[in-house]
């Protein structure tokens, strides 16, 4: 499991990234007292639908 700092709108947040199976990375943290998850076919993509999940949450 890799651990990330992530920065959405100036605020820095830590993630972690790990691998589930053959092409699928998960990622997990929080972001304004919320518990967010996503997944992708990479850490990257992982990581990056993590931040968009996250910006999502400030609309």
């Amino acid at each position: 499991m890799s651990e990330r700092i992530i920065e959405v709108s100036g605020c820095a947040c830590r993630i972690q990234v790990y691998q589930a199976a053959r092409n699928l990375w998960i990622a997990v943290g929080e972001y304004l007292g919320e518990h967010l998850r996503t997944r992708g076919s990479s850490p990257a993509r992982a990581a990056s639908a993590w931040r968009k999940a996250a910006e999502f949450r400030l609309v």
